[in-house]
């Protein structure tokens, strides 16, 4: 059996429209299984984590929390399931670590004196695929500190294996991991996922997210995978509707 994964950061749905048109013509997104969403927003009253899962098919559930709202805008992170396939048994978040909550250096307190405080989370469901456990995080870091992401990153882990063992955990996001001519590595992200026994699945894939008038374009966005015996493969989709696009897997069960 084979679970198909896509995450996005849709830019607190901006062009809604154009993320749902995306939906609609690209191909990548037949018979997703999981959608981990980012900066997923309300217009019209309603949550955008609702709009596109009916535009996905009835059989897709949601579930979407808001942890800020910026300039008027709730930001959310979401996570939209084929119901027929993937059984959800709960539904949780947790709130990440503030810059004040952070163990960080002098640099990084120094850095956050100017910055607003801004609150983050992660929504996570668990539940069955098939006769296999699971547990999918869709997550969305601070944009500035490298100590403090780590931090973030650590609390899922963390909460995963607070949580107990299942047989697959996914977390799939952004996670704002910035480079100033190539620099930092993240390595300390990396060898963190190593040493919970995640994997990025997705390394190969260049970048994420763009910013055509400084041509700007990053690798921010990431799957892990915990159990690295299954197999799995990436990709990305140079799609419109958002500032980032959209990183796919398929997981082999």
């Amino acid at each position: 059996m084979k679970l198909r994964i896509v995450t996005w950061n849709v830019f607190l749905g901006m062009d809604l429209k154009g993320v749902l048109n995306s939906i609609e013509t690209d191909d990548n997104f037949k018979n997703i299984d999981i959608f981990a969403l980012q900066e997923a927003s309300i217009h019209d009253g309603i949550e955008d984590a609702k709009v596109i899962a009916a535009t996905l098919g009835r059989e897709y559930k949601y579930f979407q929390v808001t942890a800020q709202t910026i300039k008027g805008f709730p930001q959310a992170n979401a996570i939209i399931w084929n119901s027929e396939k993937v059984k959800v048994n709960k539904k949780d978040t947790i709130s990440l670590p503030t810059f004040e909550e952070s163990v960080i250096g002098r640099v990084e307190r120094t850095v956050k004196r100017f910055l607003p405080v801004e609150k983050r989370n992660s929504v996570i469901i668990e539940g069955l695929i098939g006769k296999k456990s699971f547990r999918f995080y869709s997550v969305h870091f601070d944009v500035l500190g490298f100590a403090h992401k780590k931090n973030q990153l650590a609390k899922i882990f963390m909460h995963d294996k607070e949580r107990g063992k299942v047989d697959i955990v996914c977390v799939a996001g952004d996670l704002n991991t910035f480079k100033i001519l190539k620099r930092p590595l993240w390595t300390s992200l990396s060898n963190l996922a190593t040493e919970y026994g995640f994997l990025d699945i997705t390394t190969t894939i260049k970048w994420t997210f763009s910013r055509k008038v400084i041509r700007l374009r990053q690798k921010t966005d990431a799957i892990f995978l915990k159990n690295k015996k299954i197999k799995y493969s990436s990709w990305s989709s140079n799609i419109k509707g958002s500032d980032h696009i959209p990183l796919f897997a398929i997981v082999e069960i």
